[in-house]
């Protein structure tokens, strides 16, 4: 299914986000409110950003060169550096599977999907300073906000990948 085009007077018909449409395939029309995952979504682009600019910070601190993705073993800032940079890592892990989970949660549930992706970004940025500041013992809390957005995101996801976009198509 490829979608070509955006029609916007078609959106403003049905008071949805956008239709998108191929002229030999069927019209999809988002929900009302799945505009409210735009904001959401671009707080990845600043979560990502955050997290650059603490692993740029870092770099200089501790004077890790460039092309080393981590300090170099035995580099007298080793442990902490790599803390920074982990986190940045591991949030770089988790990100697609977070940004599908929404995206395919907000086409039934658009304002669950958008609390959940708040919930998420809150809980990545704690993990991130906990991290940098305490080591892998400061990650915790951000990593258990981070799963209450995290994981039921998931779960209701694959709910309506599973139960409802197949009766869609």
């Amino acid at each position: 299914f490829f979608l070509t085009a955006l029609n916007l007077a078609d959106a403003a018909e049905h008071r949805s986000v956008g239709t998108y449409f191929d002229s030999n395939m069927s019209t999809i029309v988002l929900p009302e409110n799945y505009g409210l995952l735009a904001p959401v979504l671009m707080g990845y682009v600043a979560l990502n950003f955050f997290n650059v600019f603490q692993v740029v910070a870092a770099r200089k601190k501790y004077g890790i060169k460039y092309p080393h993705l981590y300090a170099p073993p035995g580099h007298k800032h080793e442990f902490e550096f790599n803390c920074v940079q982990r986190a940045h890592q591991n949030t770089l892990e988790f990100m697609p599977f977070q940004l599908i989970a929404l995206g395919i949660t907000g086409l039934q549930f658009p304002r669950f999907a958008a609390l959940c992706g708040v919930i998420n970004l809150l809980g990545r940025c704690l993990y991130t300073l906990g991290y940098k500041s305490d080591g892998p013992a400061g990650r915790v809390t951000g990593f258990m906000i981070n799963g209450l957005g995290f994981f039921p995101s998931v779960l209701v996801g694959a709910y309506v990948a599973f139960n409802v976009c197949p009766r869609v198509f």
